[in-house]
């Protein structure tokens, strides 16, 4: 017999700021049908949802906002590619044709010729075998799990590796990638040398962009300065509150979430939804991890449901 969960539905809730992978959808996939008629009830009772992720524009609108119905998307803002955008929708349900804001504008044309060349280069040195995004189980069915195969996506305000083979690695996988690069590395994360490359080189080049671990198996590299943040600073600003429906005064402290799966402040990026609110705002992780890698003073609460991730997520949503 399932115990009775202790997280219970927030009734005074008016604004929500919530990660979308293995939050809202599997990674690369849409959101599903139960999902979307979810998220569509919660907009209908005048919440304001900000979704916040390291994905482009483009993925979180084919994945959700364009499944949602036009009338609603203007209560929706999607803080793109790690905080280094925030959009927003007309009373049409289209795209704004402005963002509210955006980071890229700190990067000169020299910069970001330098970034995808520093790019070019990891891939040759590591010898990895970079393939376009895709769902993780298509990947590896379609191109196998040797560690040096990723995902690379160049999303414009961030280009991000994916290591779905490399974040975990065996000590047999380990030393074949050790074989292949001739030389050896500490650790089980094929991410973490990359990542030390991937400074130095930017360093040398001038470019203000910062190599940052993500997600179970993600490697950014972002704008320096620019993370989810940013995000919920530019959401709480006077002109995009009174443009998503709240009003230009941001809501209190019991009228806000935020929903995720990655709050350590070690390994996830979540918990910088966190920094720009109250500490007693209230922070639902979806994924079964240890509150000793939370970030101290934070409200950050393990969903105690049957279902983890995007499933947990709409149990809760179902729940209320």
């Amino acid at each position: 017999m399932a115990l009775p969960r202790t997280i219970v539905w927030n009734n005074k809730l008016r604004l929500v700021l919530s990660d979308v992978d293995e939050t809202v959808a599997d990674l690369y996939r849409p959101a599903e049908p139960a999902m979307l008629d979810a998220l569509t009830r919660l907009l209908e009772r005048g919440i304001v949802l900000v979704l916040i992720t390291g994905q482009s524009v483009e993925n979180v609108e084919q994945r959700v906002v364009m499944r949602l119905p036009a009338p609603l998307r203007q209560q929706i803002a999607v803080g793109g590619c790690s905080g280094a955008e925030l959009w927003g929708y007309s009373a049409t349900g289209e795209r704004n044709a402005t963002a509210f804001y955006t980071a890229e504008s700190a990067l000169t044309a020299e910069h970001k010729k330098a970034w995808r060349l520093v790019t070019e280069q990891l891939v040759a040195e590591f010898r990895l075998v970079p393939f376009p995004p895709l769902p993780i189980d298509d990947f590896r069915r379609q191109y196998g799990d040797e560690p040096w195969t990723v995902l690379l996506d160049d999303r414009g305000p961030q280009i991000t590796f994916e290591f779905p083979n490399a974040y975990a690695l065996s000590d047999a996988a380990r030393e074949r990638v050790h074989r292949r690069l001739g030389s050896g590395f500490e650790g089980r994360d094929l991410r973490i040398p990359i990542q030390q490359r991937a400074q130095q080189l930017l360093e040398a080049h001038a470019v203000p962009v910062t190599p940052r671990i993500a997600g179970m198996f993600a490697l950014d590299l972002a704008i320096a300065g620019i993370d989810k943040a940013r995000a919920v600073e530019e959401a709480l600003t006077p002109s995009v509150l009174g443009h998503l429906g709240p009003g230009p005064k941001p809501p209190a402290a019991e009228e806000i979430e935020v929903w995720g799966d990655r709050f350590s402040q070690s390994s996830g990026t979540d918990w910088l939804m966190c920094k720009p609110v109250d500490r007693n705002v209230r922070a639902l992780s979806f994924r079964d991890e240890d509150p000793a890698e939370f970030p101290d003073g934070y409200n950050i609460q393990l969903w105690d449901g049957e279902h983890r991730l995007h499933a947990g997520l709409l149990e809760f949503l179902e729940g209320g």
